[in-house]
This record gives structure tokens, sequence and C-alpha cells, in this order.
């Protein structure tokens, strides 16, 4: 996908981005993107030295956007509850079983002592988010409470 992957817009009292993408799976790796962006000090992550390790994210919903939702709210729990300075989401297989979508990603992270933190955000809401195609390119709009 050339050009931007996510905005951030203007939200009254929370965060909210659209996410772009040229598959549903480029839509997650880039909602994620947007999300870690304005919670980690990506830079600052990618300069370290520390080894990169990854975590294996699992999810299935019977829309795109509760399968967006649920893997935002999986990576937040993971960065939370392990204090995780992650970087990066991959999809590494997307496919549909009977009325379910399911996606495997890995979050890629390193694992040194330091605060990355930028932003701290609460969770994700489900509240507004639909997905939309439009020609040849998906978008989802996402609201997070900080």
């Amino acid at each position: 996908m050339r050009g931007k992957k996510f905005k951030y817009v203007s939200h009254t009292a929370d965060m909210a981005f659209v996410a772009k993408g040229d598959s549903i799976e480029d839509c997650i790796e880039n909602a994620c993107a947007a999300l870690l962006n304005y919670m980690l000090d990506l830079e600052r992550i990618k300069k370290n030295t520390a080894v990169v390790k990854s975590i294996l994210i699992r999810e299935s919903a019977g829309s795109p956007e509760y399968l967006t939702w649920f893997t935002l709210e999986h990576v937040l729990e993971e960065i939370d509850e392990k204090n995780l300075n992650a970087f990066e989401l991959r999809v590494e297989r997307f496919f549909e079983k009977g009325d379910k979508l399911n996606v495997y990603a890995r979050l890629y992270y390193k694992a040194f002592d330091g605060d990355c933190t930028l932003m701290r955000v609460k969770a994700v809401t489900p509240h507004g988010m639909k997905m939309m195609k439009k020609g040849e390119e998906y978008s989802i709009k996402v609201i997070a409470d900080v």
C-alpha cells in the first residue's frame, strides 16, 4: 500500500484514527500500527539493540469490525500485562472458517528495561467501528479510551 497507513482524526474525549489497507488483514495491521504509534516511542524501541521477540495473537470473530476490535484488545492486554515494548503486528494467516473470520498474527517486541510509554490507552471500543471498502481499499475507524 502506498501513502499513509493510518491517520488520527479528532474526537471529543478519546483518541480516534482511521486505518487503511488493501485487505482486511492490512487494515488490522495498520490499526495496530496506529495504536502502537500513539502509545509507545517506536523509534526508541526500534533503535534498542535488544533481541526481537514475538507473541502469537489468535482471534476469531463474526465480522471484520469485531475481529479488529478483539485483535487490538488482545494487543493492549499483552502490552499491559507483560509491560512489552511492542513495535509491530504482522498478520501471518487470515482465513474464513464457517461463519467466522480468523487471524493469526505476531506481535513483535523487544525485551529491555525502560519505559517507552507515551500515552496510556485503557481500551478500544467497538462503538462506531465500521469497516468500509471503497474501490480496492478498505478502511476502518477506531476509537480508543485514553
